[in-house]
């Protein structure tokens, strides 16, 4: 036979499309609706019809509603209207399979960008959501009153699509103060429906046929047999009464869907999935109305029967769903308990796996853990983060420490060039760690189930032949409602299929259970999972990064000072105020979401954000200044309550442009009064002449003790000097620096110019606020400037420097401190451009292959080098509080303020050897999705310290972070043995860095313990000693505070009261939990 393959797959195509789709309903009458259209009364859009801010059910079950006619237009952006539906279902049609049809002006394709709605029961009972490609709702008898009417209610969210058909234009619509007011949707149809189950069945038997002939080779037989049979079936199909036939037909597709797979064939977990990013083309407020909607779905196929296994993760989303609608939460906890819904991930939210700290990483896990613990009963057992822009190599250790061994992601898949070897694979840490991992080889984490996914999660699969097992995650995300009952089927009908993977539905744990036996000597991957891509997300929302900074700085103070104070029993009434601080932290590990933290949100996301870091560091300004007045004046204080997160007003302003504050100058000899000064970094410092332990405190005594060598500075002609007898610096006439010598050796290359401001062209390929290209070096212009001024005085010498460029300005502020050894630079920047990167040239004469990158828990080594592809598509890389560029006998370190984005590269020296350049991206100018992103004023801080070894910048990095603060000595207080213990560090460790100090939360009927978090800095073994005589019974616990024979160090004492040691592996980690020593209390 002459048979054409595309004409008989367009044959079996057009069938499907317009005869069974169409055909799987009928239409039975019309659905009466009604409108109420929620409008503010103040804010941005008040008076804007349907433009308001959502209102409970309650509100909207009592409001006025106007009869309307469809086709409707409605919802301006980010609006809310709520409809009422009314039906009497005709007698003779009860019993019957019904369901209303809803369109509220739906595109066909990007579902979880558009209009949603939510559906509930007069009773309040959230029945369904409607979505794109998921717009039925069910009808049952149970749901009429007496006459046989059925009254519903829909709460429709007009979200704007922000990501159409051309998906990077600028938008107005990404904040309130500039979104449209007219309607945006147009609400067609709303109709009582008949369901034809057997043409929906015949409709899903053609459609996974005709997937299976598409992507089976053209010369398979198989193939050929599916195409001819499922055509030949269909011409039996009769068109005039597609109802009347199906049954016939699909006994005549029966046989072709018998076929069992082969025995060797991929085997496939398939998982329920809704990827919902906590904020995105969207504000955190639309977030936790997604996962009710979401959920509801969810439900409405498990409680309808499906076999389906919903993964489930991001503590924060259920904790907006059991406030926000805790009927629907009651519900998902009974089908977790059933095993049907499965909490995956364990974390607060789905973060940011690269710019958080370690300790924001660990309580990512903490907090998430415990909320599942405690309100589903259940531990979750794999990191879960398919979304993230790479991954840190500390996250093994990390997971490891709490109780996680399994790692799944997928957005390595997104590589622009090198492509990752596997999919199964040990990760390996900084540390050694190693975590068993999967990279589903399907390349989404939100499948349609279709046939094209399920070949390239086969074929795809790099450890075939070795491995045989994946997971495959479908269902729409970000508001799409998740799974849909097409999607279910299709899983079940694969599910043993000649053609197809065998596909099954399970749980992610009896995946990674069975993958780890059939795959236990699976390859190794060591260090961090880079991502080529997405890099622009270390600098984009600066002032966002910068805060977050400074939230996770001000957490740590404020907990260090209120454990301490409680430990010496300083705290009213005993009370650690553990409440309010999870919940500070809760809304910082929000901000730290995926999209939220690294710059790819809407204007809105950053208003809130900003805002809640905001009152996170002013909360927790004041829980340290409780503290710390508490121990300077002996006098137990209570320690402000208020609750913190997003959706609250917000506080007192804080600024956010700006760099944490400075460690406030040395005070001169004035005669004023004595002062203490407290110091939360894990390192020394001296003030005034006075060394102020680390977590401890010190009397600064009147007048001071006489400080170092004063600092000199002058004008050399157009140029410039600075010097304080330990670091000098020339700057040329251009404000650059020509010359720095720090630890006795030159810095500055030969005849290179060092603090040079840069500006390029900076318009990626895609993915505006995300993506930095390698394009922009081609651009790359340096920007000159001029002194303007040249000041000494006892805090200092300083050299001013401004440059004007664009739209914008910017000031540098060259200085030097008495007794420094190292250079300070602050960077002041009125940014007004559009689609361009600043960046901070620092050329160090420094001959080095790789470079040490302040990491989470301990550093990174990167090559400097381009090699390969995978070095040279590392052309931007993260570093946190510092780098450190070295070779034998001599480096150079920089440490920042909160400066994530860097790039390093090798140049030929005069001479021979190599120099290398330091490159700091300092801001972004993208116009999507936030047309605005980074404009406005900044300050970023930097300091250039000497050091062959990474010590001496982290040291400096750990200063610039942790300023100390000081105090008046209270009235009544005087020096003496009282105040010298009260100033006293709790807590000394040697041989370790000292991360975190809190208190573990009490189990029931015991008191609450110290934690103490050390880390290895130096990628060296180490013997840790740790003294705290006010504590006792010190144990090795997990990243929890539980003590753990497996996961704690092993602790022991060492002779002396109130001391211990341990040893801890290269970059280790370590949670040693104490108690209080009996007498102590308040």
């Amino acid at each position: 036979m002459h048979d054409n393959r595309p004409m008989l797959l367009k044959h079996i195509d057009r069938i499907l499309v317009e005869r069974l789709r169409p055909a799987a309903t009928s239409a039975v009458i019309p659905v009466e609706t009604a409108l109420w259209e929620v409008t503010d009364a103040v804010g941005p859009v008040a008076g804007v019809p349907g433009a308001g801010e959502p209102v409970p059910f309650t509100q909207a079950r009592q409001a006025e509603y106007a009869p309307c006619s469809l086709p409707l237009r409605w919802g301006p952006p980010w609006g809310t209207t709520w409809f009422r539906l009314s039906v009497t279902v005709p007698e003779a049609l009860r019993g019957r399979h019904l369901e209303l049809d809803l369109d509220l002006g739906w595109a066909d394709h990007s579902p979880g960008f558009q209009c949603e709605g939510l559906v509930l029961t007069p009773a309040g009972q959230a029945l369904k959501a409607v979505n794109p490609r998921n717009r039925w709702v069910p009808v049952t008898n149970e749901l009429l009153d007496a006459d046989g009417t059925l009254e519903l209610y829909l709460e429709a969210a007009s979200n704007p699509l922000l990501l159409d058909v051309h998906p990077f234009l600028p938008t107005a619509d990404g904040a309130r103060a500039t979104q449209g007011h007219e309607p945006v949707y147009t609400f067609t149809t709303a109709e009582l429906v008949e369901v034809h189950d057997q043409v929906r069945a015949l409709a899903a038997d053609v459609d996974v046929l005709l997937g299976l002939a598409r992507t089976l080779p053209e010369d398979s037989p198989r193939g050929w047999k599916v195409l001819l049979g499922t055509s030949q079936a269909l011409d039996q199909l009769d068109l005039a009464d597609v109802p009347g036939s199906a049954e016939r037909v699909r006994s005549l597709l029966a046989p072709l869907l018998a076929v069992p797979a082969a025995p060797d064939s991929i085997r496939l977990g398939a998982v329920g999935h809704a990827h919902i990013d906590s904020a995105w083309l969207w504000p955190v407020r639309e977030t936790r109305r997604k996962v009710v909607r979401t959920m509801a779905n969810v439900l409405r196929l498990l409680e309808d029967g499906a076999p389906m296994v919903f993964a489930l993760p991001a503590a924060q989303h259920l904790a907006w769903l059991q406030e926000d609608a805790p009927e629907v939460f009651a519900r998902v906890k009974e089908q977790v308990a059933a095993g049907r819904i499965v909490p995956v991930g364990g974390s607060w939210v789905e973060p940011d796996a690269v710019l958080p700290s370690g300790e924001s990483l660990a309580r990512q896990l903490t907090e998430g853990t415990a909320f599942f613990r405690e309100e589903l009963g259940v531990e979750c057992h794999e990191i879960w983060l398919p979304d993230s822009f790479g991954y840190t190599g500390s996250l093994p250790q990390i997971a490891h420490l709490a109780g996680y061994d399994n790692f799944l992601t997928q957005k390595i898949s997104w590589n622009q060039v090198d492509v990752f070897p596997h999919h199964t694979l040990w990760w390996e840490g900084i540390d050694g760690t190693r975590i068993f991992t999967h990279f589903p080889p399907a390349d989404t984490y939100g499948a349609e189930v279709s046939a094209e996914q399920l070949r390239h999660a086969e074929l795809n699969f790099k450890d075939k032949g070795r491995a045989s097992t994946e997971l495959f995650l479908y269902g729409y995300g970000d508001g799409g409602g998740g799974p849909t009952r097409e999607m279910v089927e299709r899983v079940e009908r694969v599910a043993d299929l000649a053609g197809m993977p065998r596909t099954r539905h399970t749980t992610p744990q009896e995946f990674f259970t069975q993958a780890r036996q059939e795959y236990p000597d699976a390859p190794v991957w060591v260090g961090e999972l880079y991502l080529e891509k997405h890099r622009g997300t270390l600098t984009t929302q600066a002032a966002t990064k910068r805060a977050n900074r400074r939230a996770e700085a001000a957490l740590r103070e404020a907990e260090t000072w209120c454990t301490t104070a409680w430990v010496r029993g300083l705290l009213a009434d005993d009370a650690y105020p553990a409440a309010h601080l999870h919940e500070l932290w809760r809304t910082t590990l929000l901000c730290q979401f995926h999209d939220i933290l690294p710059g790819s949100s809407i204007a809105w996301a950053y208003e809130d954000a900003e805002a809640e870091l905001g009152r996170v560091i002013e909360s927790c300004q004041a829980l340290t200044a409780a503290a710390q007045q508490a121990l300077a004046s002996g006098v137990p204080a209570s320690c402000p309550r208020e609750r913190a997160g997003l959706g609250t007003t917000p506080g007192g302003a804080v600024s956010l442009s700006a760099a944490p504050p400075a460690a406030a100058p040395a005070p001169q000899p004035t005669g004023e009064a004595p002062r203490l000064v407290f110091n939360t970094a894990p390192v020394s410092r001296r003030v005034a002449g006075v060394e102020v332990p680390p977590l401890g405190g010190a009397l600064l005594p009147a007048g001071g003790q006489g400080g170092p060598q004063p600092c000199h500075g002058s004008r050399e002609g157009a140029g410039a000097q600075l010097g304080n007898g330990l670091v000098s610096a020339r700057l040329d006439a251009t404000g650059a620096v020509t010359s720095l010598v720090v630890a006795g050796r030159e810095v500055v290359p030969p005849g290179a110019r060092f603090g040079v401001l840069q500006l390029a062209n900076d318009f990626p390929n895609e993915w505006d606020a995300w993506d930095l290209d390698p394009f922009y070096r081609s651009s790359l212009r340096d920007l000159e400037g001029r002194i303007t001024e040249v000041q000494v005085d006892a805090a200092g010498a300083r050299a001013e420097v401004e440059v004007a460029f664009g739209r914008s300005r910017a000031r540098l502020t060259w200085g030097l401190a008495p007794g420094a050894e190292q250079l300070d630079l602050r960077v002041q920047v009125s940014w007004q451009e559009s689609e361009k990167v600043l960046k901070l040239a620092l050329p160090v004469d420094v001959h080095a292959n790789d470079a040490a990158y302040g990491s989470q828990y301990g550093h990174l080594r990167r090559p400097t080098h381009e090699n390969t592809s995978w070095d040279a598509y590392r052309f931007e890389v993260c570093a946190h509080r510092w780098l450190h560029v070295g070779e034998p006998g001599h480096g150079v370190g920089v440490a920042n303020s909160g400066t994530y984005g860097w790039d390093l590269t090798r140049h030929p020296r005069p001479g021979g050897g190599t120099w290398t350049l330091v490159r700091a991206t300092l801001l972004r100018a993208p116009r999507f999705p936030d047309p605005q992103a980074d404009r406005g004023e900044h300050e970023l801080r930097f300091a250039v310290t000497g050091g062959e070894t990474v010590a001496t910048v982290r040291e400096a990095a750990y200063r610039m972070d942790l300023p100390t603060q000081e105090l008046a000595l209270p009235a009544g207080a005087q020096a003496g043995p009282r105040l010298a213990a009260a100033l006293a560090p709790l807590v000394q460790v040697e041989g370790a860095v000292l991360e975190s100090l809190h208190l573990a939360d009490p189990e029931p009927g015991q008191e609450a313990a110290v934690l103490v978090r050390v880390y290895e800095p130096d990628g060296a073994r180490r013997r840790v000693t740790l003294r705290a005589p006010e504590l006792a019974e010190a144990v090795g616990a997990d990243l929890h505070g539980r003590p753990s024979a497996s996961l704690g160090v092993q602790v022991e004492p060492t002779g002396t009261e109130g001391t211990w040691s341990f040893e801890l592996h290269p970059f280790g980690v370590a949670t040693i939990r104490l108690r209080r020593r009996a007498g102590q209390e308040a």
